[in-house]
């Protein structure tokens, strides 16, 4: 079975956790990934430094959900498609992972691990992405690029929050935590 393939599997049986909604700004995330050469990789956004928020950080394509959004799903889309110039009919759906809550912009967040078909043309839009990013799967996969570290939260609640580093790249916040879960589910069963 192919890694696209498991990561599908596993993801038809996982139950996403989805967090109350205290009426914080919904958003959602794709986390695209991409069959090249018989290798899988994770295509991810270094944003750039003139926006208001995540300023230079690395992250997925995605944002807030707007009134004309059918659901949380299509906002993925379309954000995907604003971001990085991919169209929906090269997406497809693999399945969903917990929501959680970004620092700093406090948006409720969905992820979605989707294939993206390759060959598709890249077209990033130059006010939101800096550059784009290729990670191969089998990175991720190795403990020796992860590492983590315990922050406090609201001067109460201690949390963990993982980095990967890749090249010359740090992922972290969300974006790393979404990685990290992904990983920690399909792990097991490509061992």
């Amino acid at each position: 079975m192919t890694i696209l393939k498991t990561i599908q599997t596993v993801l038809k049986d996982y139950t996403p956790r989805l967090l109350q909604d205290d009426g914080s700004t919904q958003g959602a995330v794709i986390v695209p990934l991409f069959q090249r050469e018989g290798q899988i990789f994770v295509l991810l956004t270094k944003r750039t430094e003139n926006l208001s928020i995540h300023k230079g950080q690395i992250s997925f394509p995605g944002g807030k959900k707007e009134p004309n959004d059918k659901t949380i799903f299509h906002c993925a889309l379309r954000e995907t498609l604003e971001e990085i110039g991919i169209p929906p009919e090269k997406i497809a759906l693999l399945g969903a992972l917990d929501q959680l809550k970004t620092f700093g912009s406090n948006v409720l967040l969905t992820p979605f691990v989707c294939e993206v078909a390759f060959p598709f043309e890249l077209k990033p839009n130059s006010g939101e992405v800096e550059e784009v990013i290729e990670i191969p799967f089998k990175e991720l996969l190795k403990n020796e690029n992860w590492s983590q570290k315990t922050i406090q939260v609201d001067k109460i609640k201690e949390k963990i929050i993982y980095y990967f580093d890749y090249e010359h790249w740090t992922v972290w916040g969300a974006t790393a935590q979404i990685l990290h879960q992904l990983v920690t589910l399909v792990r097991p069963v490509l061992d």
